[in-house]
């Protein structure tokens, strides 16, 4: 039996997103026979306890202080144990089998120490068609699915990953471009299968703080890696 650690960051304001994020844990659960998620959940409402809610099973992360992925993605690593990592939404299915089929692809080359699975939709609609048993490439939201990455634990450190200035946009472009700087093999594993049901975890975010978010997280990319965007 495998065990594998899972970051998913949540935000229970209410019984809708408390089902999403079930689904997500329940479907992830169902997903491998021989492989033992060991769930640590983020969480960003900080009036949690008193809301009658729960996540049975899981190692609960309650950090004092606002919202922002990358940091609170930290605040997950410190938990963190195991040879391998899943950074995972709260508002995605799991298919029988996802895991292990990237696992697969990695035995077949060791070389790839991140990986992440196939959302049918969206990879339609971007124009991505399969091509071969996995596809390297560090394109966001391309081969780099940022709303489920898999990783070797070991690149946190030898890579700095997770720069804490990106709060939520741009962060998996960050991903992205720290993996191709240090060599690291990307793959998306058509394979493997994981629904994202895209934007339900921002649908609350005002078109102006989309806007303003993106653009100040745009800005803090471009002064790190300038207009380099792979493609």
């Amino acid at each position: 039996m495998r065990s594998v650690d899972v970051i998913m960051l949540s935000d229970t304001r209410n019984g809708e997103f408390h089902a999403m994020t079930c689904r997500a844990l329940d479907t992830l659960r169902a997903s491998e026979d021989e492989t033992e998620f060991v769930v640590h959940i983020v969480e960003s409402n900080r009036k949690f306890t008193r809301s009658g809610f729960s996540y049975p099973g899981v190692d609960f992360v309650l950090p004092n202080e606002r919202f922002a992925y990358n940091r609170f993605l930290n605040h997950g690593l410190k938990h963190c144990t195991q040879d391998w990592l899943v950074i995972a939404n709260n508002d995605l299915t799991f298919t029988k089998g996802w895991f292990s089929t990237l696992m697969h692809v990695h035995d077949c080359d060791p070389g790839i120490l991140s990986l992440s699975p196939w959302e049918p939709d969206w990879h339609s609609l971007k124009g991505v068609t399969p091509d071969g048993e996995y596809m390297l490439g560090y394109r966001a939201g391309r081969e780099v699915a940022g709303w489920c990455l898999v990783l070797h634990h070991s690149l946190v450190t030898r890579c700095s990953l997770f720069d804490e200035q990106f709060e939520f946009w741009y962060q998996d472009n960050d991903y992205a471009m720290t993996l191709k700087q240090h060599g690291i093999k990307h793959a998306l594993v058509p394979g493997s299968v994981v629904h994202h049901h895209v934007s339900s975890s921002s649908a609350d975010f005002s078109w102006w703080q989309n806007f303003r978010m993106k653009t100040v997280q745009r800005a803090r990319y471009v002064k790190k890696w300038g207009r380099n965007f792979p493609r």
